[in-house]
């Protein structure tokens, strides 16, 4: 039987470890198990067996930050010019293969049979909370390339349905393949584990979690306020892109860690909070569970889908009132704490990464 040939767009695998490099490294994994699919990884300039590694985050993140300092037209511009050489090499590669599966903001243009990853629809909803380069850069290609797409992926309900409000597609072929965590790094470990990942970090216990870019619609604002009054610390984990600073003697941006050293502070953080007003899916809330670490999060977007009842939900994202009550009753309560951290074990056992390899698997075989 001859083996399906897919093209992968993995280019944001060289760029730092975001959500989607995840995502693409999680069912990718799993995906290359399989004996019917021919896998071939694309990363901007050639055609890889394996999946690309990020080499140099220094360099990496000099270069964003430089590139955020130009002005809009020229960065768009750039964007442009990188894209056609990109878009060029791509063609080259793709024309034996099978399926392309573009993991990123929109397809190249390609006359090969199209599965699309879609996470959110937030430059379409909330272009306000993106540069406006990126948003020019997806206007001009996204909605023309839709038309060479056969199958949308997405991952949670809750996209889909964002999804069916933004954009004229058929409902049957938008799939929902929740996100999945790395089994063998996000789970329980003992203190003497991760006691040396809290002293290089001069990390002082009890404290507080936060994971993510600083970007607005996470609502970070919410912590800063909330950490000014309460006297313990919260600590910020994750690329600084957005670049703000965050004003609280309480808090402190460590930046970005490996997995495993993400993992072992969420064995000791009382809780994560991430009270954003839209996710697609909120995948630091499904690892920070998986490692027996409490949650808080927002009642909105995907983020109940994802936490389901071992979530510690806000009902106001703006009252730092509310906020300051829930972490106080996780400081103060152990046996309250316990629970919740039992319970946030129970619920990531739902997701894998398996399970999204076995539907985006069944998608790809329809095609």
């Amino acid at each position: 039987m001859n083996k399906i040939k897919i093209i992968v767009n993995a280019i944001p695998l060289i760029n730092i470890k975001t959500g989607i490099g995840r995502y693409i490294e999680g069912l990718y994994t799993e995906l290359e198990k399989y004996d019917t699919f021919d896998i071939k990884f694309f990363d901007g300039k050639n055609l890889l067996k394996k999946l690309p590694e990020f080499k140099n985050q220094y360099i990496w993140d000099k270069l964003v930050k430089l590139f955020w300092k130009f002005p809009d037209n020229f960065s768009y511009i750039l964007r442009l010019f990188l894209h056609y050489k990109r878009e060029i090499n791509f063609k080259k590669f793709s024309k034996k293969n099978n399926i392309y599966h573009e993991t990123g903001f929109f397809p190249f243009e390609s006359s090969i049979k199209t599965v699309f990853t879609i996470y959110d629809v937030s430059l379409i909803k909330y272009p306000e909370f993106h540069p406006k380069e990126r948003v020019m850069y997806f206007k001009k290609f996204f909605y023309k390339r839709l038309k060479q797409v056969k199958y949308i992926l997405t991952i949670s309900n809750f996209s889909k349905k964002e999804i069916l409000s933004c954009i004229d597609f058929p409902e049957d072929k938008i799939v929902v393949t929740y996100l999945g965590y790395n089994r063998k790094i996000f789970k329980k470990y003992s203190n003497k584990e991760t006691n040396l990942t809290l002293l290089k970090y001069k990390i002082k216990k009890p404290f507080f979690l936060f994971v993510g870019t600083n970007d607005p619609r996470k609502n970070i604002n919410l912590i800063i306020k909330a950490a000014s009054k309460i006297n313990f610390p919260f600590y910020i984990i994750g690329w600084d892109g957005w670049g703000e600073s965050l004003g609280s003697r309480n808090i402190t941006t460590i930046g970005y860690v490996d997995d495993i050293e993400l993992a072992h502070l969420y064995n000791n953080a009382v809780a994560l909070i991430l009270p954003s007003f839209y996710e697609g899916f909120g995948l630091p809330v499904l690892e920070a569970m998986a490692c027996g670490c409490p949650v808080v999060v927002s009642n909105k977007a995907s983020l109940p889908e994802v936490a389901g009842e071992a979530g510690i939900y806000l009902s106001d994202i703006n009252n730092e009132s509310e906020l300051c009550s829930i972490l106080t009753d996780l400081l103060n309560n152990d046996s309250y704490k316990i629970k919740k951290s039992k319970e946030s074990i129970k619920q990531a056992e739902n997701f894998s990464w398996e399970k999204t390899a076995k539907i985006t698997a069944e998608v790809f075989k329809r095609l």
